[in-house]
């Protein structure tokens, strides 16, 4: 971002319990010469975990915005406030493939200011398996990493163990689970500093939240000019009919509500015959 888009300086709390300091705190200082430090005392958990004993409310841009907003109030000397959230779905394109979304947020003291950076991926270990053997526990860890991805052991609500980071530890609570209930579940462990792929999306999500700060409207500077529509219809090369595919883009203020139509990005004015419903029914 440029200084001007943010009104001067100061610097950002980060609402984070796991490590997420250590991508984004570079970049923002790099990219918008913004200092962020972690906002101590607050537990992230209570918004929701991974492994279910607390269920998170709303979505993962409202869980988000709200971790910003909590270390805002943690921290009054802050100008900005800083909060992350990752969820992870059956694809929507392929259901039995896991599609991981990373959102993170960015809001000033006032609250007119909300910016967001988002990845979704296909690139994620998110695995859940129940095993009944030792064995089985350990090939599974492996698929997902395993020990530089860590594990999570559990069975129902009676066993939850969570950063097994060695054979050792995997095995001894695998094995106690096991003779307690017969079966265990073997899932990784996806917090932040316990899981290296998902830190890269993080990574990826303040970069595009970075992004969005620099780009500034071109009427009231404010940042977040970016995209808010995509208007179909590219026609089609072959019949010239209207298609699906995006024909403009839309970007938008928040700030002043300016509205701009652009040319798509890869500079496509046209549809293959293939990709119309006309041609290809």
């Amino acid at each position: 971002m440029r200084a001007s888009g943010f009104g001067g300086a100061g610097w950002a709390a980060f609402a984070t319990m796991h490590g997420k300091e250590r991508v984004v705190a570079p970049l923002f200082f790099a990219r918008l010469q913004i200092d962020v430090w972690v906002a101590r005392g607050i537990d992230t958990d209570a918004l929701g975990t991974f492994t279910g004993e607390r269920p998170r409310r709303g979505s993962a841009k409202d869980a988000a915005i709200a971790k910003a907003r909590l270390a805002l109030e943690a921290c009054p000397a802050a100008t900005y406030g800083i909060g992350s959230e990752g969820s992870f779905n059956p694809d929507s394109v392929l259901p039995f493939v896991t599609s991981g979304h990373e959102v993170i947020a960015l809001t000033d003291r006032d609250g007119k200011l909300a910016l967001f950076g988002h990845d979704v991926t296909t690139e994620t270990n998110c695995t859940e398996v129940t095993v009944t053997t030792i064995d089985e526990a350990r090939d599974t860890a492996r698929r997902f990493g395993f020990p530089n991805h860590a594990a999570v052991v559990t069975h129902a609500h009676d066993v939850l163990v969570k950063g097994i980071q060695s054979e050792d530890d995997l095995r001894a609570t695998v094995a106690e689970t096991l003779r307690a209930h017969g079966s265990a579940c073997i899932q990784s462990d996806m917090r932040a500093h316990m899981n290296p792929t998902r830190m890269r999306s993080i990574e990826r999500a303040a970069l595009r939240l970075i992004a969005s700060a620099e780009s500034l409207c071109p009427l009231c500077k404010r940042p977040g000019y970016e995209i808010v529509d995509r208007l179909p219809g590219l026609p089609c090369r072959e019949c010239g009919a209207q298609t699906d595919l995006t024909r403009k883009l839309v970007y938008g203020c928040l700030g002043c509500e300016v509205i701009e139509e652009r040319d798509r990005s890869d500079g496509r004015t046209q549809a293959f015959p293939g990709e119309c419903n006309a041609c290809n029914p």
